[in-house]
């Protein structure tokens, strides 16, 4: 099956840091963040299709 691999940079007190995700792992994330803080403003997510369709018209896809 086919899934997009989304790539995480960032930087915190121990240094950068670099990690993949899949589209599912954001929404769990989503879910424990959500019931972890409510109230809180956090982000919803594009539809998964909608941002395979907008990342192959932009040729973001890597071959693996």
């Amino acid at each position: 099956s086919k899934y997009v691999i989304y790539t995480i940079k960032g930087e915190d007190i121990h240094g950068k840091f670099f990690i993949k995700r899949k589209y599912d792992e954001f929404q769990s994330l989503r879910k424990i963040l959500t019931q972890r803080w409510p109230g809180s403003f956090i982000p919803a997510l594009k539809n998964k299709v909608d941002m395979a369709v907008k990342m192959k018209k932009k040729n973001l896809f890597q071959k693996s």
